[in-house]
């Protein structure tokens, strides 16, 4: 297990699903987008699409 993949599983993925539903991430990359809404549930937004509709 990589560095990345330890901070995800024991703190990124669990602050995730810890998160209000009203808290917003947002995520430029496609794949870290892609990570928190489909391991924790909780949809990202690249910031381009925060600044035109936030």
């Amino acid at each position: 297990m990589t560095r990345g993949d330890r901070a995800r599983t024991h703190r990124l993925l669990p602050a995730l699903r810890a998160a209000a539903d009203d808290w917003i991430l947002i995520a430029d990359g496609f794949s870290c987008r892609t990570q928190a809404d489909q391991l924790a549930g909780h949809p990202a937004r690249h910031l381009a699409q925060f600044l035109l509709d936030p």
